[in-house]
C-alpha cells in the first residue's frame, strides 16, 4: 500500500499539536476550574475563620425560640444574652418583663458562671411569680447547681406541678441532695408519677442515695406493675444494686420468668454477683441458651 507524504505529515503535526496541548496544561474552560495554583502553598491558611453562632450549636435554644427567631437567624433574642457579660446580664434579668426574655437571659447566666447568693435570691423570686413552664424548667436548672442554697421545702409545690416538665426539672434539681426526704421523694415519684419521663429520672438520681436493706420487696412489686420497658429496667438495676440474698432471689424470679422478655432476663442475669448462682442458671437447659450462656461469662468473672 502507498504512503501519502503528505497525509503523514498532516498526522505528524497533530500529534505535536496534541503533545504540546498537554505539556501546557488543560483548555481555558479548565483552568478556571480548581485551586488557584499561582498562590503558594506556605502563603495559604489552613485555619478556618470562626463561624458565627447558630441556632444549631444551641439546641437548648433553638427548640424554645419564636418563629420569628428561627427563620430570621438568633440575632434577635438567644444570641444576644449569649454574648453579654455576665455583670450586664444580672443588670438587666430584675427589669425584664417579659417571661421568654427571662428564660433566655437567665439560662445565658446560669450557662457561663455558678449563680451567687444574689442570683439564687433574684431565682427565687422570679420563681414564684414564673408562669411559663419554660421559665420555670430554666430557673430550677439553674437553681439547682447550688445544692447548699436549695431549700427542700420548695420543692413540693413543683412535683406536684401539672406540668411534666417542671416535675422533671425538680427532680433534676433536688434529686442529688443526701437527705432522707429526697429519697422518700425520688421513690414517691418512681412509682406514682403519671409520665414515664419523670419516673425513670426519679430512678436514675435514686442511685445517688444508699439503699437499704429491707427495700427489695417495695423495689420488686414496683417493678411488676410498672409498664414502660426503660422504666422497668431501671427498677431492675435498682433491686440489683442492693446484693442482698433478698434481692439475688428476685433477679433468678425474673431470669426464669417466661413472661419477661429476653433482654430483661440477661439483664437480670448481669445484676446477679454469687458465681454458684450464675453456674446453676448456666447448666439449666430449660432456659434459652442467650440467657444461659451469658451466666456462664458472668460467672467467669466472680
Amino acid at each position: 500500500m502507498k504512503r501519502h507524504p503528505i497525509l503523514l505529515g498532516a498526522i505528524g503535526i497533530s500529534l505535536l499539536l496534541l503533545m504540546a496541548m498537554s505539556r501546557q496544561g488543560s483548555s481555558p474552560q479548565s483552568k478556571s476550574v480548581g485551586p488557584d495554583r499561582s498562590v503558594p502553598r506556605e502563603n495559604v491558611s489552613s485555619e478556618r475563620e470562626p463561624s458565627p453562632l447558630s441556632l444549631e450549636e444551641l439546641p437548648e435554644l433553638s427548640e424554645n425560640l419564636p418563629v420569628e427567631v428561627k427563620s430570621t437567624g438568633p440575632s434577635v433574642a438567644g444570641a444576644d444574652y449569649l454574648l453579654m457579660e455576665e455583670d450586664e446580664l444580672r443588670r438587666r434579668i430584675p427589669h425584664l418583663q417579659d417571661e421568654h426574655e427571662l428564660h433566655l437571659a437567665v439560662y445565658a447566666l446560669a450557662r457561663f458562671c455558678r449563680p451567687s447568693d444574689v442570683d439564687m435570691d433574684l431565682f427565687a423570686q422570679l420563681l414564684v411569680e414564673a408562669k411559663e413552664e419554660k421559665l420555670v424548667q430554666t430557673l430550677l436548672w439553674a437553681m439547682g447547681m447550688r445544692k447548699d442554697r436549695l431549700p427542700i421545702e420548695g420543692m413540693w409545690k413543683h412535683l406536684q406541678d401539672e406540668r411534666a416538665g417542671v416535675r422533671l426539672a425538680a427532680v433534676r434539681a433536688w434529686g442529688t441532695l443526701q437527705d432522707p426526704r429526697i429519697k422518700s421523694m425520688l421513690l414517691t415519684m418512681a412509682e406514682s408519677d403519671r409520665d414515664p419521663r419523670v419516673r425513670g429520672e426519679a430512678l436514675v438520681f435514686l442511685f445517688a442515695h444508699r439503699s437499704s436493706e429491707g427495700e427489695e420487696e417495695r423495689y420488686e412489686r414496683a417493678f411488676y406493675v410498672e409498664r414502660d420497658g426503660a422504666v422497668r429496667t431501671a427498677w431492675i438495676r435498682v433491686l440489683g444494686s442492693l446484693r442482698t440474698p433478698r434481692a439475688g432471689h428476685a433477679l433468678v424470679k425474673v431470669v426464669y420468668s417466661p413472661e419477661e422478655s429476653l433482654e430483661m432476663r440477661r439483664r437480670a442475669v448481669e445484676l446477679i454477683r454469687d458465681p454458684q448462682t450464675l453456674r446453676q442458671i448456666g447448666q439449666d437447659e430449660q432456659l434459652p441458651e442467650a440467657v444461659r450462656s451469658r451466666a456462664i461469662e458472668q460467672a467467669s468473672t466472680h
